[in-house]
Order: C-alpha cells, then structure tokens, then sequence
C-alpha cells in the first residue's frame, strides 16, 4: 500500500507541474500578444527608420541654413568693421589736422571778438574771472589783459 500512495502522490505532482506549465505558456502568449500588438514601432522597423531618415534631412538643411546666414552676417560685419576702422582714420587725420590750424585760429581777430564777447557776457552772470578762463580755455593773464583792454565792466573778484 505504501508503493501505491508513493505512485499516486508521485501522479498528483505531474499533473500539478503539468497544469503548471500550461498556465505559464499561456500567460507568456498574452504577454507577447500584448507587446506586438500595443507597440507598432517593434512591428514596423522600416517605418521607424524611414522617418527618422526624414528628420535627419529635415535637421540638416536647417543647419545649412543657418551656416549660410552666419557666414553672411560674418561677411557683413567684418565689412562694417573695415568701414569702420577707415573712417577711424581719415577722422585721426581731419583732428591732427584740425589741432595743427587750432593755433592759428585762436589768434585770429573772429576768434578774440568772440572771447571778447563770450567774457563779457559770463562776467555780467556773475561768474569769476577764473572760473571763465576755465569755461573759455585760455590763460588768466590773458583773459585780465583782454577785461582790461575793453570797456569797464562790472569786476567779481575770485
């Protein structure tokens, strides 16, 4: 008796794997049944490839696009920049110029009327003698002997 029940315990574990093994195959089915059918990028690599071969092309010739206006922008400022650095100096030149006449204008006889009258005008202000050889750029001495020179105007003392 004790052979048969080892022969029948024997005969219930097989089955219990068996069924086992049933239930699992059938769950690893779904399993693939679920992926392959919620997912059509794993069904369909051509695809896939096809339009990320799209986007590639796409991708590309926007950056062709935006080397092409970096290269003008470039070309435009390195032109703007040499305009520029000429006329830097042709202006070096005028005020090389423009300080070598100075000289010569301050003591022309427009120039020394206009101190003469810039003078006048800031002493009836009120301003002192040297702040206005200051304002008029020129020395104090100078500035007391042109005062001197002309008609007597009210004086502020420094």
């Amino acid at each position: 008796m004790q052979e048969q029940f080892w022969v029948i315990a024997q005969m219930a574990i097989d089955i219990f794997m068996l069924v086992l093994l049933v239930v699992l195959l059938k769950s690893m089915s779904r399993k693939r049944e679920t992926t392959t059918s919620s997912d059509p990028a794993f069904s369909q690599p051509g695809t896939l490839l096809k339009e990320m071969r799209q986007i590639t092309e796409t991708l590309e010739k926007n950056l062709e696009e935006k080397r092409t206006l970096t290269r003008n922008v470039i070309t435009e400022l390195e032109t703007l920049l040499s305009d520029a650095e000429s006329a830097a100096i042709r202006l070096e030149g005028l005020m090389n110029t423009w300080q070598r006449i100075r000289p010569f204008e301050k003591n022309s006889r427009t120039d020394t009327e206009r101190l003469k009258k810039s003078a006048k005008a800031l002493l009836e202000k009120g301003l002192a003698r040297k702040e206005i050889a200051r304002r008029l750029d020129i020395p104090l001495g100078e500035l007391e002997l042109m005062l001197k020179l002309q008609e007597p105007i009210p004086q502020k003392e420094q």
